[in-house]
């Protein structure tokens, strides 16, 4: 692998960028782009959390904090929380990251806290649970809102359940443990029919 580019007339031998960003990846699992990281590389790898040893697949994930902890990825902690604030995410060194649930937070929003939370884990930590310093900004909020999205609503579950049933979004969103303006929302992305009231 080189730092710097091979060719002869460049005098200022400047780093080879794509190997550097291909660098980082490996080193610290986590991709580095200008525009972030993209739509199908998120859900990507929001399918390979729902399909590791034991997963769900692509059946409903009811309790997220619980599938976490079974996967060995967080430590769950319940304990009261700021109002407005279900989860959040305590990274440590060498140690499984403690995930904080509020105590007083519905399932359904919990369950939306804690993926995006996984999110974050997933897209923009190193395995030394050190943030990578882009962590912060707007665009790594999106992304990890993405994956909370492609964790718990991927396509196909949509499709089996919220588009094939003839019930009210409310039932459907308890059925698979969402709030209903979040399935709303993923129904609006995909593209799919109006929603029913």
């Amino acid at each position: 692998m080189t730092w710097v580019s091979r060719n002869p007339r460049d005098s200022n031998a400047r780093p080879n960028i794509r190997l550097v960003d291909e660098s980082v990846r490996i080193l610290y699992g986590i991709a580095v782009h200008a525009h972030g990281i993209s739509r199908r590389r998120i859900s990507q790898m929001a399918a390979r959390l729902r399909f590791m040893p034991g997963g769900s697949g692509w059946a409903p994930i009811m309790d997220v904090a619980g599938y976490a902890a079974q996967r060995r990825l967080v430590r769950p902690i319940t304990l009261p929380l700021p109002a407005g604030l279900e989860a959040a995410l305590v990274p440590r060194r060498a140690r499984l990251p403690l995930l904080l649930l509020g105590a007083h937070a519905t399932a359904a929003w919990k369950n939306v806290s804690v993926a995006h939370e996984l999110g974050h884990l997933t897209l923009h930590q190193g395995p030394t649970g050190v943030s990578h310093p882009r962590s912060t900004s707007r665009r790594t909020e999106w992304e990890a809102d993405q994956f909370a999205i492609e964790l718990l609503l991927p396509e196909i579950l949509v499709e089996r359940y919220a588009l094939n049933v003839r019930g009210r979004i409310d039932d459907v969103a308890a059925r698979l443990v969402v709030p209903p303006a979040v399935l709303r929302r993923r129904i609006r992305e995909l593209g799919a029919a109006k929603t029913p009231s």
